[in-house]
């Protein structure tokens, strides 16, 4: 059985990357809020039958994918259950980072990690050109999720970034997991996420 990253590895990376797009594309700062919110499954919310609706401003990552899809699209065993972690929000001013942890007794199965870019909704391939270049690896495209969506493993991390146009913003979110989950498995979850955004 591979390694499973902590909490903190994989959110850091991600966090990271969407970071550098930022502070590259707005010049943003960074800050935290206090404190982590535990999102129980069974609050969570899920998008009701037929088409999402494109919300109007992000205020939850988990919201946007509730535990129960990400256990019945990664595959997990009988009884597996995992917790949704709602993270403190970064850069809460011009570009919120809202990030949801999915894990079980601490260890992390999956992160999911959402920021919006002010006015740039016309730059979806250079911002992808830049994650390719922020992640020092070969990224691949990966079609029919959002407007442009690109996949690579960096230090046995798989990572799935998908852009989503909204008005004059791009919406970018990032799903990440250890590098054994195949990225079939990934861009199904994106296509719970990029709808609602």
């Amino acid at each position: 059985m591979a390694e499973i990253r902590t909490v903190r590895t994989v959110t850091g990376i991600c966090v990271a990357a969407v970071a550098a797009l930022t502070v590259t594309a707005c010049g943003g700062n960074s800050g935290t809020a206090p404190g982590n919110r535990w999102v129980s499954p069974s609050v969570t919310t899920v998008a009701a039958a037929g088409t999402p609706v494109r919300l109007t401003r992000i205020t939850s990552a988990c919201a946007l994918l509730p535990a129960e899809t990400v256990v019945r699209v990664l595959g997990a065993s009988g009884g597996t259950r995992l917790t949704a972690q709602e993270e403190p929000v970064q850069d809460p001013g011009t570009s919120p980072k809202h990030s949801c942890i999915y894990g079980s007794g601490g260890r992390e199965a999956l992160s999911l990690v959402t920021s919006t870019l002010a006015g740039q909704a016309d730059t979806v391939t250079a911002t992808l050109d830049r994650i390719g270049d922020n992640s020092g690896v070969t990224t691949r495209p990966v079609r029919g999720v959002g407007a442009g969506a690109v996949t690579y493993v960096t230090d046995g991390v798989r990572v799935l970034a998908v852009t989503v146009p909204h008005g004059d913003d791009l919406r970018l979110f990032i799903l990440s997991g250890p590098s054994v989950i195949p990225p079939a498995k990934l861009t199904e979850l994106a296509r719970h996420v990029a709808p609602q955004l």
